[in-house]
């Protein structure tokens, strides 16, 4: 498992994929499961995991779920669709949240 920070991706173990691969079905039909990133217990932000095969808009902190099905990297996205909600805080970029990423030795992508 890995985070690239610059393009905001997650890649995840075969393992994690398969698990989030089943609860597609739940985002699908649903308005997304929600999530909250912390550190310790701070909560950094909250958002929804979501689906690029929805055609529903979210307007916050969206996790495609679908690239788990190929093993690609899922992209954390500001809205859903891409470009409909750029007006929102974006804090993806929170530099807690990057520090922790450092220290734990996941951050794959370094400027």
């Amino acid at each position: 498992m890995y985070f690239d920070w610059d393009n905001q991706l997650l890649m995840l173990t075969a393992a994690a994929a398969a698990r989030l691969i089943r609860l597609e079905q739940a985002v699908l039909h649903g308005p997304g499961l929600g999530f909250a990133v912390c550190v310790d217990e701070d909560v950094v932000y909250g958002g929804a995991l979501w689906t690029s095969l929805s055609s529903v808009p979210y307007p916050g902190i969206v996790i495609d779920v679908y690239p788990a099905h190929n093993g690609q990297p899922l992209p954390i996205l500001l809205g859903y669709p891409l470009g409909f909600y750029d007006e929102l805080e974006d804090l993806r970029y929170e530099e807690t949240l990057r520090t922790v990423l450092e220290y734990t030795e996941l951050l794959a992508s370094r400027p």
